[in-house]
């Protein structure tokens, strides 16, 4: 037998949360610019026929004393993938501290994502 290879094709399947916009430093009590989060598969390829997945951001690292940081937005922080990605917009946290990280979770539970550290500034 020759030629080349029949043309294969699995679906990609679920298995983890990635940052694909990552949060960066802001002033406390002030807009973030969008954070998206999305459903990936074993190679960081988006699943993008997930319009299922929800995901769920929160403070990871939380640096502010005494009084934590509070995560918040008019949003939401729990969103329906489409395409699977979730775009957290109007996020803002109220405490200035530097290396502040967000967690994301999701159900169906996939492994978790931790985004890269940021500053919130007075």
């Amino acid at each position: 037998m020759s030629g080349a290879p029949p043309n294969l094709h699995f679906g990609a399947i679920a298995i983890k949360l990635g940052f694909t916009t990552q949060p960066g430093d802001t002033k406390k009590s002030t807009d973030m610019a969008d954070v998206i989060v999305a459903v990936q598969d074993a190679f960081g390829n988006t699943v993008t026929t997930d319009n299922a997945t929800q995901i769920t951001l929160a403070i990871g690292t939380n640096p502010a004393t005494p009084i934590p940081g509070v995560l918040s937005s008019v949003n939401g922080l729990v969103l329906t993938v489409v395409n699977g990605e979730a775009t957290f917009s109007l996020l803002q946290i109220d405490k200035s501290a530097n290396g502040y990280t967000l967690v994301a979770t999701s159900s169906p539970v996939l492994t978790q994502a931790t985004s890269t550290t940021f500053n919130i500034t007075p």
